[in-house]
């Protein structure tokens, strides 16, 4: 064999691996795209794969939140009285109330209230943060004066 039939040999070889390489990607994206797939041999002298599809139940995800309210009544108190929180929260697993960067109440029922009461005067900032698992968060803040 020449030197030229040696290299054209060469170069169909590697088209040809190419060519195996593309179509087991291919085979590959098309499973992929499809679904889980269970493999079954059958019982038959020779050996049969049959693919079968596995349906696959997927938690559709909560998408974007929305703090549809946040309020507190009364917004100015006298030291040792209380105020009322109340929110309600849509597209959220988990809900925090923090005063002062403090969590002082967790929500999983995403509509709430709590009752908080303060004996030392100040302004105190609250603020209602909620996530969930696509990974969205907001939040929303007041404040309360105590005298």
């Amino acid at each position: 064999m020449t030197e030229h039939q040696n290299s054209s040999n060469r170069t169909i070889l590697w088209i040809i691996i190419a060519v195996v390489a593309i179509l087991m990607l291919c085979c590959c994206i098309v499973i992929a795209a499809i679904g889980s797939f269970l493999i079954v041999s059958s019982e038959s002298s020779q050996d049969q794969i049959i693919i079968t599809p596995i349906p696959v139940t997927e938690q559709p995800g909560t998408g974007p939140i929305t703090i549809q309210s946040f309020t507190v009544d009364p917004t100015r108190i006298q030291s040792g009285q209380c105020v009322i929180f109340n929110w309600s929260v849509q597209g959220a697993d988990i809900v925090h109330l923090l005063r002062d960067d403090v969590v002082i109440a967790e929500d999983n029922g995403l509509t709430d209230s709590f009752k908080d009461c303060l004996d030392q005067a100040g302004i105190y900032r609250y603020r209602l943060e909620a996530s969930n698992t696509d990974g969205f968060y907001q939040w929303m803040e007041l404040q309360v004066i105590v005298d």
